[in-house]
């Protein structure tokens, strides 16, 4: 299977990627898209947003 990027998001050089990932993380779920791993480029996820991205329906 060829890797895919199924969604992108555009913001300010300011806005940090943890900032956008819930964002990110329930328009792949919309779609059903939801991959079985995250990978971000930078920044730090909160234990909280861990928690909600494992707890999600598939």
């Amino acid at each position: 299977m060829p890797n895919l990027i199924p969604n992108v998001a555009t913001t300010d050089a300011t806005v940090p990627d943890t900032a956008m990932t819930e964002t990110i993380h329930q328009h792949l779920d919309r779609r059903g898209l939801l991959p079985a791993e995250h990978y971000m480029d930078a920044g730090y996820s909160s234990a909280e947003l861990v928690a909600a991205a494992a707890g999600s329906t598939r």
